[in-house]
């Protein structure tokens, strides 16, 4: 059976021997993203990200992520893992548990895995390209039709709704015996 300590081992194995300091961008994008993986928060739940330093650590609470990236990325994936685990286990396990150092090892592979800590969740400097009159009106006319096509999808859609409602209440009619033939409603 494999100890607390040796899955901690683990942990502190998975990390590379250098590790780049951890930004305020990086550590959001991050945090949404893990605990997306570890399934406790829906994809459109996106906590308010602030910065923190000194002696504050990394955690979730009432208004948001507090992140101290002073501390790095692994201080940061250890806290971040230490609110899942006390979110999916909140009275039956304790802080460092096994369950906690096999949760925080999946997180580190993650990080390490996808390439977070080599920088690919940093802001790319977006090249300003300069947009002619015309592919502005060409932009705008794809726009447009974009938008026309969802309306006609929207008018299908409703036009199909009301004739099943329609159908729906005919057959009601009929089977309450209030069923008025189609020739007297609508001609004298």
């Amino acid at each position: 059976m494999v100890t607390r300590r040796e899955w901690y081992g683990r942990v502190n194995a998975a990390w590379p021997a250098t590790i780049p300091p951890l930004t305020l961008p990086e550590a959001a994008r991050a945090a949404r993203r893990l605990l997306r993986f570890s399934g406790i928060c829906p994809k459109t739940w996106l906590p308010k990200v602030r910065e923190t330093s000194g002696n504050r650590r990394t955690w979730i609470d009432s208004e948001g992520l507090v992140v101290n990236t002073n501390n790095g990325w692994r201080s940061f994936v250890h806290r971040l893992s230490h609110w899942i685990h006390w979110h999916k286990n909140r009275h039956t396990l304790a802080p460092h548990d096994r369950e906690h150092a096999k949760l925080e090892l999946r997180l580190v592979k993650q990080v390490v895995r996808r390439g977070w800590i080599d920088g690919r969740l940093r802001d790319r400097p977006r090249l300003a390209a300069a947009v002619s009159p015309f592919d502005e009106r060409e932009r705008r006319i794809e726009l447009r039709r974009r938008q026309v096509k969802r309306l006609e999808t929207k008018v299908k859609s409703l036009t199909t709704r009301l004739r099943n409602a329609r159908r729906s209440l005919q057959a009601l009619e009929r089977f309450a015996g209030k069923a008025q033939p189609a020739a007297q409603s609508g001609a004298s």
